[in-house]
């Protein structure tokens, strides 16, 4: 028997291996699977009750649990990741997929390490984690448990982009650094610190107007949403973007032969730090 798909990045769905078909969930049973797929532990059943049937008495917040546990069970095929005893409830994902698990292992390199270590693989790698991310955690779902999660898993999102925006600048990339930058802004509009980036992105390449349009995008989401102006540092990169005199030519998309030289590099590297460890 093949394995399970379950997919929180967006909305909640379980999908058979490797035929792809949809597995129905009932309500109460998703609401369990959401929880203890977010949660990534054994959680005592007190608590699982006492979470998604916070309005109702103990004894009967129980019996709904025993409920939405039997139906999950039956939902998953019977036994096949439903860990449950008399204490405690959680999902075995060994022989399955899971892509906040596979979002998170993807997106790892590029979130906690500065962007002059990352490897041309690393991103790439980066880049398929973030693909993952269709939208929110549990989109669609408002629940107080809920909130913590999505907002980890939008800041190891941010933290991702944030290092390929200066990763793919610091190579030339213009185009990328400016894929992953707006990709960020398109969440955060107040993101100064990102549309200087932006700025910084467009005069590195000589377009000198474009950087001049994002400032005024950036000042008026200031204005607009908090009414207030950008700081100095932004004012400068604007003073500088209107200085007198023909712009620098745009410049090319680096030579894919020295990436790939790049990258060989960035291996071969990789394989001398472990023989000396």
């Amino acid at each position: 028997m093949g394995g399970l798909r379950f997919f929180v990045l967006g909305e909640l769905r379980v999908e058979c291996v490797p035929s792809g078909q949809a597995v129905s969930l009932p309500a109460s049973a998703a609401a369990v699977l959401a929880y203890l797929l977010c949660a990534g532990r054994r959680v005592p059943r007190d608590t699982l009750a006492g979470t998604l049937w916070a309005g109702l008495p103990d004894a009967r917040a129980r019996r709904c649990l025993s409920t939405a546990l039997w139906r999950l069970n039956g939902a998953l095929g019977g036994g096949r990741c439903l860990v449950a005893n008399r204490a405690e409830v959680a999902i075995d994902l060994d022989g399955h997929w899971f892509d906040l698990d596979e979002f998170l292992r993807l997106t790892e390199p590029a979130a906690t390490h500065p962007f002059h270590s990352l490897s041309f693989d690393r991103a790439t790698q980066a880049e398929a984690g973030l693909a993952l991310h269709t939208g929110d955690l549990l989109s669609g779902w408002d629940a107080p448990w809920i909130d913590l999660e999505r907002e980890s898993v939008r800041r190891r999102r941010h933290a991702a982009l944030e290092t390929l925006t200066r990763f793919y600048a610091y190579y030339g990339m213009y185009e990328q650094a400016l894929a992953a930058a707006l990709r960020l802004l398109d969440e955060d509009s107040l993101r100064e610190d990102v549309h200087r980036h932006v700025m910084q992105i467009h005069l590195e390449a000589g377009r000198r107007g474009l950087a001049l349009r994002q400032f005024e995008r950036c000042r008026a989401a200031l204005r607009d949403q908090l009414d207030a102006t950008p700081d100095p540092e932004t004012l400068r990169l604007a003073e500088q973007a209107r200085l007198p005199g023909p712009p620098r030519p745009p410049l090319e998309s680096p030579d894919p032969r020295l990436a790939a030289a790049l990258d060989r590099l960035d291996r071969c590297i990789d394989r001398l730090e472990r023989l000396l460890k």
